[in-house]
């Protein structure tokens, strides 16, 4: 029965299988070579390696030790004279067959040739294939197969490259279209908005005219109202009855304080509606006269009655109206922001402890004491400077 063989690697030299113990392992790139492909005897082999595990574990290949390239088919630059000490000795693979070569004979090509011709084909097989004959190399078939793969490298890139940038083109013609359109529409809003701010300034420049219109009209209204009510005096206190007659108590007031008006000066007595329809004070009493002068009259004499009866100044029960007696109070009919005006000139007097605030023709007056000067009060803004 016959025993199968080792097979302990293939030579990195001749890329033989090597079916022998007859082999060394580089202690740089681990790669295994027969001894014939490392340019070992078979008798320095055997004394020298075989014996020696340590020196033969730290054997270098050629390729490690060289530092220049290889350029034939093989690892080690001792192969060729291998070959023709085996061509000379006429041993190819342990047989006498030129046919057979052994198992490093793979990569030489045998011609029917005399062995002087062979001899010479394998002396010359470095130049042969270092000239482009017919063997390829390690190294050029490692060129080659660089050059081939760089160049559908380059080309695939090339197209992807292409692909994507006709992509990115067309997604940038279209965001320079919108971009476009944006623009086109920011434009067109600007410039809306530069009309809208224009006329948004011409509208102010206006409103500010027509507040000066409107408040110099509101003044002259209010001195209008105010002259409307010249020749007018109101009269608070008078208790309200279901079948009063007005023209009585106002005639009865006049002769109760001595005024030098006659009823034919009356021309017209009326209630008027409260401010506050909450408030249990009766309705004023407007009385209309001829002229201011017979309304100043009626004041004067007002005012002078209260002084001389300091205890006891004009009330309900001199004007011969039943019930308990109430004081009347008569005074200036004043227009309704005049009214207002003067309220909040009273409280504001209190306030800041003046003594003396009255109306004179319209027109409402201030006094912190005898000896001070008197204010007239505009509008409000006057009456924020009463300190």
């Amino acid at each position: 029965m016959a025993t199968s063989a080792i097979n302990y690697g293939t030579c990195a030299g001749c890329r033989n299988i090597i079916l022998n113990r007859e082999f060394l392992e580089c202690a740089l790139c681990k790669m295994k070579y027969d001894i014939n492909c490392a340019n070992i005897s078979q008798s320095r082999f055997n004394s020298f390696y075989a014996l020696d595990t340590d020196r033969k574990r730290s054997w270098k290949c050629p390729e490690c030790c060289s530092k220049q390239p290889k350029v034939g088919n093989t690892n080690s630059p001792i192969q060729p004279g291998a070959r023709r000490d085996l061509v000379e000795i006429g041993d190819f693979g342990n047989t006498g067959d030129p046919g057979n070569l052994g198992l490093h004979s793979e990569n030489v090509t045998l011609r029917k040739r005399d062995l002087a011709k062979s001899i010479s084909l394998v002396d010359c097989s470095s130049d042969e294939t270092g000239n482009g004959g017919d063997y390829i190399t390690e190294t050029k078939l490692r060129s080659i197969l660089q050059q081939e793969l760089a160049g559908a490298l380059q080309s695939t890139i090339r197209q992807l490259v292409t692909a994507e940038l006709k992509n990115m083109s067309g997604e940038i013609k279209e965001l320079r279209e919108s971009l476009t359109f944006f623009n086109k529409q920011y434009e067109d809003l600007k410039l809306a908005l530069d009309e809208r701010n224009a006329l948004v300034d011409n509208l102010k420049r206006d409103n500010d005219k027509l507040n000066l219109v409107v408040g110099d009209l509101t003044h002259r209204l209010h001195l209008v109202e105010q002259n409307m009510r010249d020749s007018n005096i109101e009269i608070n206190g008078i208790p309200e009855h279901r079948h009063e007659n007005l023209c009585n108590v106002v005639e009865q007031l006049v002769k109760t304080v001595d005024a030098q008006v006659s009823a034919q000066e009356i021309i017209h007595v009326t209630r008027v509606s409260k401010l506050s329809k909450d408030s249990n004070r009766p309705r004023a009493v407007i009385v209309k006269l001829r002229t201011p002068r017979q309304r100043d009259a009626i004041l004067a004499s007002v005012s002078t009655f209260n002084k001389k009866n300091n205890k006891d100044k004009l009330s309900t029960q001199h004007l011969g109206l039943a019930g308990t007696a109430a004081p009347v109070f008569v005074s200036e009919h004043l227009s309704p922001t005049n009214k207002a005006l003067h309220a909040a000139t009273r409280i504001k007097a209190k306030e800041c402890k003046y003594k003396f605030t009255w109306v004179r023709n319209g027109r409402i007056f201030v006094r912190k004491d005898e000896f001070s000067e008197a204010l007239l009060i505009r509008n409000m803004d006057s009456v924020a400077s009463i300190k």
